[in-house]
């Protein structure tokens, strides 16, 4: 599996935080080399541990045309995951995505319960996903 630095809306970014919802990096995918040709992979793994009490982390991938502003369509959503769940290096999806993008991408990690008072997250958009493939 390669991972193309621009596809890239999360690279180890704490969800340590009070309960709400926070966003990733927002991928616009129409500049210099254009819209995705084929479809993508969704690739999430924790990075670090997520610590804290109750808590629950949910992962959903978002698509706009208007940069998020009143367009919002949710293209994958993992459900609230438990924080006892969330170990490092636990891949919490490598799916298919198809082509259903618009124009912008991201990720929103929702923390609820409880505050999470550390763990961080890498989610990227990839071309294929390699069934062995792990990051430590």
């Amino acid at each position: 599996m390669n991972i193309d630095k621009d596809l890239i809306m999360s690279d180890d970014q704490d969800i340590g935080q009070v309960v709400g919802d926070y966003n990733s990096t927002i991928i616009d995918q129409i500049k210099d080399g254009g819209p995705f040709k084929k479809g993508m992979f969704l690739f999430l793994k924790i990075s670090e541990a997520v610590v804290g009490t109750s808590s629950t982390v949910q992962f959903a991938l978002h698509t706009s045309d208007d940069n998020f502003s009143a367009d919002d369509d949710v293209l994958y959503d993992s459900g609230a995951i438990a924080e006892a769940s969330l170990t490092i290096n636990t891949v919490i999806a490598k799916i298919p995505v198809g082509m259903n993008f618009k124009r912008y991408i991201k990720m929103v990690y929702s923390v609820a319960v409880a505050t999470t008072t550390a763990g961080t997250v890498h989610a990227s958009l990839v071309g294929d996903v390699d069934k062995t493939f792990d990051v430590s």
